[in-house]
């Protein structure tokens, strides 16, 4: 098993598969917007599919001592996003205590954890900020229309109209203000990626209202 050191702690992954999966996600990124206003970078969920299929998922988990108590399609179901956030700090072999923890994608992205701070493994606290710092490349906001707003793999919690946390990135490509057909009233227009929407534009729509924060 490879090993090198990241942000003061010691990152333990498959150096083949890190490496891969970092240049994987410079060449795929998509840019979109944040809550503070900035731009970010985000990975959509059909390319983190493309990068992690069943034999690189093995290959990595196999290097990282994990002991496979679920079978590979579910882990590519239910925990890519824990997956992809926890190669990209270089600690996949805390899958396995994610799972001991009931956390999967669905609970993605997590800002808090109830656990025994006396059973936790080594180095959780340091691991842990890492992971809920760089998450958010994982997670952009998926848009519905008339579905309300979506996780990756589930419903926020959110609905239209509520807030979302800042940190979340907006698939948004470009956004504009241009004068209403009374020359009084400014329309605001926003094009989406469609891959992480069904819908390519939003004009004057009430899903704006989240994209406000």
């Amino acid at each position: 098993m490879s090993s090198t050191r990241h942000s003061g702690t010691t990152a333990v992954y498959t150096t083949d598969v890190g490496s891969r999966f970092r240049q994987f996600i410079v060449r795929r990124y998509q840019r979109g917007l944040n809550g503070f206003q900035t731009g970010a970078r985000y990975m959509r969920y059909s390319d983190l599919r493309e990068f992690w299929e069943e034999d690189t998922i093995e290959d990595v988990l196999k290097r990282s001592g994990y002991n496979f108590p679920a079978s590979l399609s579910d882990l590519r179901s239910n925990y890519l996003l824990i997956l992809s956030t926890l190669a990209f700090i270089g600690h996949v072999d805390f899958l396995q205590h994610f799972q001991n923890w009931g956390i999967t994608d669905a609970n993605m992205p997590v800002t808090t954890i109830k656990v025994d701070r006396r059973f936790t493994p080594d180095k959780f606290t340091e691991v842990w900020e890492q992971f809920t710092s760089k998450q958010w490349q994982f997670c952009p906001l998926i848009i519905r229309s008339g579905q309300g707003n979506e996780g990756h793999r589930r419903p926020l919690s959110r609905s239209i109209g509520g807030s979302i946390d800042p940190r979340q990135i907006l698939p948004i490509r470009q956004r504009q203000t241009i004068p209403g057909e009374n020359d009084n009233k400014w329309v605001e227009i926003v094009e989406l990626d469609e891959g992480c929407s069904d819908v390519k534009h939003v004009r004057d729509s009430p899903i704006l209202q989240p994209l406000k924060y």
